[in-house]
């Protein structure tokens, strides 16, 4: 069982502000199927795989009046957070096993700015340009992993990275 709870709020015209959080309660002996994996058939000692006991999000939004050459500019931020995760189902044989296969709480943020609906001459064509950045505190989360022996295999969130996007709506 659980709990999420969202809410977007409108400061005032041009500024939005969002915020979600989610908690997750989950007990092997009631949810066997998130506890059971091919290295651990019992439910003794089991742990919850992939399920973080909390996330959130967090984001704000400014939009500015119409720019003079038309269109406008857009200002976002957003955060997102994950808790510890496991990502095996039996108890681990040593601590380099358990910081191995353990999802650190962290949070990702992502940042954009762009200038959107820009009139292109005379047709009811627009163009938007945007700077955007992914994972600006390059988090190099644990997102997956499996334990093969005494070894674990996994993959981590991409490090930050950063672009230019050019749209053109006709």
């Amino acid at each position: 069982y659980g709990l999420e709870e969202e809410v977007t709020y409108l400061v005032t015209e041009g500024l939005e502000l969002g915020a979600n959080a989610g908690w997750t309660h989950v007990r092997c002996s009631q949810t066997p199927a998130a506890c059971i994996s091919a290295a651990n058939s019992q439910l003794a000692n089991a742990r919850p795989v992939g399920t973080p006991k909390w996330n959130a999000a967090v984001s704000a939004q400014y939009d500015t009046q119409e720019l003079s050459f038309g269109g406008h500019t857009r200002f976002r931020i957003d955060g997102v957070y994950v808790s510890d995760q496991n990502w095996l189902a039996s108890p681990p044989t040593s601590p380099i096993q358990q910081a191995a296969i353990t999802g650190k709480g962290s949070w990702t943020f992502n940042l954009r700015a762009r200038i959107v609906d820009v009139p292109l001459g005379n047709s009811a064509a627009t163009g938007s340009i945007s700077l955007w950045g992914q994972n600006v505190s390059n988090n190099r989360r644990l997102n997956f992993a499996f334990s093969v022996g005494d070894a674990a295999v996994g993959t981590f969130t991409p490090p930050a990275m950063f672009g230019v996007d050019l749209t053109v709506k006709y």
